[in-house]
């Protein structure tokens, strides 16, 4: 059984259109290095894109680059011990070479 791993690409562009400066940040899922469930589709498709945008914890500190995305920063419900909240996070991804 594979482990469950979503890598993303952030990738960074800046431009201007006319008096404007556009600062554009895309993040791509990269299907061939990410297996089982994704967790960057299932977070936009439940929260949506801004919501998601907003709970990425080190967004902003992060340079462009393969970054693996996990939960951090999880909370339970009091009464039944489940996970009812968390945060997301870039992980500097490495590839393993065996």
């Amino acid at each position: 059984m594979t482990e469950d791993k979503t890598v993303v690409r952030l990738k960074t562009e800046v431009y201007t259109s006319g008096n404007r400066l556009i600062i554009k940040r895309t993040l791509s899922n990269l299907k061939r290095k990410s297996a089982g469930f994704n967790l960057l589709e299932d977070e936009i498709s439940q929260v949506g894109a801004e919501d998601v945008y907003s709970s990425i914890v080190n967004l902003n500190e992060s340079e462009d680059g393969i970054y693996k995305l996990v939960m951090c920063n999880l909370t339970t419900d009091w009464e039944t011990g489940h996970v009812d909240g968390w945060e997301l996070k870039l992980i500097p991804y490495e590839e393993c070479s065996t």
